[in-house]
């Protein structure tokens, strides 16, 4: 037999879940206004995390330093832990300080390209890359000049070389994309395969094997060659090192090696893109061997759950670079 909806039993049961729900909203409200308190205090704990100084946090955020010790008493006291070692008038963080820092950085992060979106200004502000080499200078440099041109306010912030802790980097935000030839996998983080980078060996016009094309590998060792700053294996450069040669000139950087190259007085392993340019204007020569070097270009950022970011709009256009260079 079916109740009767204006039963006082039917009543009662409408009333007990209107009271369940009225008690559920109450604890969200009462949640979302704890969790707006403690998202006010990390701005004053982020500037002493990052700095470890009282004072150049205070002034960075324009407060007195006492105020902001008092801010972070307060969150400490909020969590139930400290976050910092204090050593006299000294600031450092502890294990704790550190997961908090790394958590506000992925946050407000992803925050501020979410706003960013939102106001249709996703390629405005500051990207920060880590790059080197052939990546830098032949695809990343002429993808930025592109993008400029349409997002003047888009401000590339180059790293150099990617840094031994580019994965912890990128996972705490403090890193947007990094380009390497490294194979590197990682929780959080997409690897995007870009192409395949050659390289070969050149000289430049006034050079004993300027336009020679019946030369071997054998006689090529036999000149001097500006090569890299390590020059034990096969490495970045290319090449062989079950084969002698002579180094007449070491530097630390490929486009610096293509101008000693150039200046006719030494061979250079250069990657193809790289020389490409000067071989079409005639300054280079490619010596007609084969070094089977491949070298494999990836792009590492975080995973953005199928967002289009900053990050994810210049790995794009490092990829359209690399495939207008290969036509």
């Amino acid at each position: 037999m079916l109740d009767n909806p204006l039963s006082p039993k039917s009543n009662d049961a409408a009333q007990l879940v209107e009271t369940d729900v009225y008690a559920s909203q109450c604890k969200v409200m009462e949640r979302l206004t704890e969790l707006a308190e403690f998202w006010n205090q990390l701005p004053a704990f982020r500037a002493v995390a990052e700095t470890e100084h009282l004072k150049a946090a205070a002034e960075y955020l324009g407060v007195g330093a006492p105020a902001l010790s008092r801010s972070i008493r307060l969150l400490e006291e909020r969590l139930g832990t400290e976050l910092f070692v204090r050593e006299g008038r000294g600031l450092k963080l502890n294990e704790a300080g550190r997961l908090l820092l790394e958590a506000a950085r992925v946050a407000m992060q992803q925050l501020d390209e979410a706003q960013l979106t939102l106001r249709g200004e996703t390629l405005a502000g500051p990207v920060h890359i880590a790059s080197s080499g052939v990546v830098t200078t032949s695809y990343l440099l002429p993808a930025i000049i592109v993008l400029r041109a349409s997002h003047p306010t888009l401000v590339p912030v180059l790293s150099g070389p990617p840094p031994l802790d580019v994965v912890a980097r990128l996972q705490r935000g403090l890193l947007d994309v990094a380009f390497t030839s490294d194979p590197i996998d990682a929780p959080a983080l997409l690897r995007e395969r870009l192409g395949v980078e050659t390289s070969g060996v050149y000289c430049g016009r006034g050079h004993p094997l300027f336009e020679r094309s019946d030369v071997a590998i054998d006689e090529i060792a036999q000149y001097d060659f500006v090569g890299p700053t390590t020059t034990s294996g096969r490495g970045s450069e290319g090449w062989p090192s079950a084969k002698p040669r002579r180094i007449g000139a070491i530097v630390d950087q490929m486009r610096i090696g293509l101008e000693f190259c150039a200046s006719g007085h030494f061979l250079a392993v250069l990657p193809d893109a790289l020389a490409r340019a000067d071989g079409r204007a005639g300054r280079l020569w490619r010596l007609p061997v084969e070094l089977g070097t491949r070298v494999e270009l990836f792009a590492l950022l975080r995973d953005s759950g199928g967002g289009r970011g900053r990050a994810e709009v210049v790995v794009e256009a490092v990829r359209t670079s690399i495939a207008k260079s290969k036509a």
